[in-house]
């Protein structure tokens, strides 16, 4: 007897698996929108911004060399930090901080938000996401958190990247561009708290052709069931008249 076909949902799914590599590779970090003390800090306006209206930027980031250890407690010299600049002759070096501002009001209904960064696989890195809140860069502030009532969901993503790659034998050429890493960063609000926005349209795409798929797999799977059958008899048939 022929075998049952798949479920659609099945053969759906493993024709979208090929496709999550293709991108490179990826790290996330989903946060909390909390509100926290609104600290002002004035070297923060040259950073690189995520909003509603720009969640999206790319930057190269100066990995650090293989096996190297970077800091957890934040830089020292964090207000000297350039967006411009993070070599290993820089402040903050292998760093990249990003402004991540969650009070727009496109965003105010949010209270989960996902950072995702992305890098071409053919640049063997590991990064290290973390997201802070504004009491946490409170050394570099001016004022005193004591002194403010305001508050603010406004975070901080702190990205660092070290290389992990592993020069090939006989190989002596070890130039900076090794370690120059162009990265994609992607800031989006978490529908239902799980659902990043982008893969929306993903999800609906996939339930419409399931939707409109199934019954014409139950038509198609009924049918060859029967021709099978119908072989199936006609194979006993020969054998008894042999």
């Amino acid at each position: 007897m022929l075998p049952r076909l798949p479920h659609p949902l099945f053969s759906l799914l493993v024709c979208f698996l090929p496709l999550r590599g293709v991108f490179g590779n990826t790290e996330i970090i989903n946060f909390s929108a909390v509100n926290d003390q609104a600290l002002e800090f004035p070297f923060t306006s040259s950073w690189p911004i995520l909003a509603p209206n720009t969640p999206f930027l790319i930057r190269n980031i100066s990995s650090a060399p293989l096996e190297t250890k970077l800091p957890q407690e934040i830089c020292v010299l964090l207000d000297k930090w350039n967006s411009d600049d993070s070599t290993t002759t820089s402040s903050c070096c292998h760093e990249l901080w990003i402004v991540l501002d969650l009070d727009q009001e496109e965003w105010k209904g949010f209270n989960k938000f996902t950072l995702r960064v992305s890098w071409p696989a053919y640049h063997p890195t590991d990064f290290d996401l973390k997201i802070f809140d504004p009491i946490d860069l409170a050394p570099f502030s001016k004022i005193s958190a004591a002194g403010i009532s305001s508050t603010t969901r406004r975070k901080y993503a702190r990205i660092q990247a070290v290389h992990s790659g592993v020069l090939t034998p006989g190989v002596q050429l070890d130039d900076a561009s090794r370690y120059t890493v162009p990265v994609h960063v992607i800031l989006e609000p978490l529908h239902l708290g799980v659902l990043p926005a982008s893969v929306i349209p993903v999800v609906i795409a996939i339930l419409g052709v399931i939707a409109v798929g199934l019954p014409v797999s139950r038509k198609v799977n009924d049918c060859l069931q029967a021709i099978a059958k119908d072989a199936n008899e006609e194979g006993k048939r020969a054998r008894k008249s042999d």
